[in-house]
């Protein structure tokens, strides 16, 4: 959470983006490929490699506990849809977008997104 405010009114904060599991391993894998061979091939080989590494995490929402492989929550909706969101048109949407993968279904990860 970032604080946000100005001489006219007070300061407040917001989300800008937040993520679980499966999403921030690839950003960390990509980024320590990007200089060698670019961000794009280095997503693609980073995405590859994290269904066979990747693990699941425990989390609970609204009170009941869930297994996840990625939970992404972003200001602003992002595009494209799926798994890895990469660009946001506007920033003043007042939309929050929220993905998640659940891990108790078979083949999830290969699915990559269920969008709530």
């Amino acid at each position: 959470m970032r604080p946000v405010g100005g001489a006219e009114g007070p300061t407040r904060h917001f989300l800008n983006t937040f993520s679980l599991g499966l999403y921030p391993e690839v950003v960390r894998a990509r980024a320590s490929l990007e200089r060698r061979i670019g961000k794009w091939p280095s997503a693609a080989v980073s995405l590859a490699r994290m269904p066979r590494t990747g693990r699941p995490v425990d989390v609970e929402l609204n009170g009941y506990p869930h297994r996840l492989w990625l939970l992404f929550a972003g200001n602003g909706l992002y595009s494209p849809e799926g798994f890895a969101p990469s660009h946001r048109t506007h920033l003043d949407d007042g939309l929050l977008d929220v993905r998640l993968v659940p891990a108790d279904r078979p083949l999830a990860r290969r699915a990559w997104c269920a969008r709530r």
